[in-house]
């Protein structure tokens, strides 16, 4: 097991008028520190440090947009991490620690405890499987699976295991940005799904990880009517 770190900050945070962009800088600190990975997603919405609303549509305040960087590692790996990132994050900043996280790659026949779970893959855009791209083949391997909630979210940079920094930029004719799939798996079919995909989380260049938690949902006539 090991533990899952984010950190989420604004865009357009700086430190000082003329500094390196916070999450750039962020990146820059956990390199150095040793992480194993770190992936960058900027949200296509979302509120300001000042509680507004912002959007990747209004070109003046784009830069206010969220921008998470997610981190697996062992324990010792994420506690060494943690040690100096204080003096990285600003004031509006905000660090996440999930501890007792399992990695997807190296279960084996395990029971996962919990009523529900979140699967998230991580790996290159240029991954393959059966000659497709492998987050095509997950999504489509979930599909016959019977599992319903499945997202593909393209990062807009980041590095894995071998340290290269990769981004997502509109001037590549091939894309090589991070690709995050994440699935939210119910407890009884968790233990079937990661056994009949494992050959294709085999093929992911990043970590497969699991996050325990209690499904919270409204069945379909729960809610109130106005």
């Amino acid at each position: 097991m090991g533990k899952y770190l984010e950190i989420r900050v604004h865009e357009g945070d700086r430190k000082g008028w003329f500094g390196k962009l916070t999450y750039e800088a962020l990146v820059q600190y956990l390199w150095k520190s040793g992480a194993p990975g770190v992936t960058v997603f900027r949200g296509n919405e979302g509120l300001d440090e000042a509680g507004h609303f912002q959007n990747v549509y209004n070109e003046y305040a784009s830069d206010k947009l969220p921008i998470t960087l997610q981190v697996y590692g062992d324990e010792a790996e994420i506690d060494h991490m943690m040690e100096g990132l204080e003096a990285h994050i600003p004031h509006n900043g905000q660090v996440f620690v999930t501890e007792n996280v399992y990695s997807a790659k190296q279960l084996e026949g395990d029971s996962i405890m919990g009523d529900g779970t979140v699967l998230k893959v991580y790996m290159k855009e240029e991954d393959q499987y059966d000659k497709k791209p492998l987050y095509h083949a997950l999504v489509l391997a979930f599909k016959k699976l019977d599992v319903l909630w499945v997202s593909v979210q393209s990062a807009i940079e980041g590095f894995g295991a071998d340290h290269v920094m990769r981004k997502s930029t509109v001037f590549e004719f091939a894309a090589h940005a991070p690709v995050l799939v994440e699935a939210a798996l119910e407890a009884d079919k968790v233990d079937a799904v990661l056994q009949h995909i494992k050959p294709l989380l085999a093929c992911a260049s990043g970590p497969a990880i699991i996050l325990r938690g209690e499904v919270v949902s409204i069945e379909p006539g729960d809610h109130k009517k106005d």
